[in-house]
């Protein structure tokens, strides 16, 4: 009897489980067709969040699958944070977007990410900063611009 009521247990967690992975489908592709909409919105050849990604590579040799690790090291939470302010500052992406895109992190998380860059780009952080002159050096390049003003 103990062995059937773990069995039945199960069958519910994997129906659970199937809808909770069918919903996070359904937010990845809304993703997409935002990021869709973005490319044609801006004119860009490359989407924004695909030249913030190929940077991030680039300079630090990070995939996106490594991003959405829940990596906690300090080098790796600043690039994530850094990418999530870029993020909600020049796309279309809502905070859940954002969520998603970066492996399923809650709106919460998003909000304390851009609030964290804001405030290190306020002081003048130099890391924060070279952080987002090797991911965007036109925003990097708004950003000396407004402070000298």
């Amino acid at each position: 009897m103990e062995n059937k009521i773990k069995l039945e247990d199960l069958k519910k967690e994997i129906i659970k489980l199937g809808s909770k992975l069918n919903r996070l489908n359904e937010e990845v592709d809304e993703c997409k067709i935002k990021l869709i909409s973005f490319k044609k919105y801006t004119g860009l050849d490359m989407p924004y969040f695909d030249m913030l990604i190929a940077n991030i590579f680039k300079n630090y040799q990070i995939t996106l699958d490594t991003l959405k690790e829940k990596n906690r090291e300090r080098p790796m939470v600043q690039i994530r944070q850094v990418l999530t302010f870029l993020l909600t500052k020049n796309t279309p992406f809502t905070l859940k977007d954002i969520g998603v895109i970066l492996g399923g992190r809650n709106h919460a998380t998003i909000i304390h990410s851009r609030k964290v860059i804001k405030d290190f780009i306020d002081i003048g952080d130099e890391s924060t900063l070279e952080t987002i002159r090797l991911m965007d050096e036109s925003y990097y390049d708004f950003i000396m611009e407004s402070k000298d003003k």
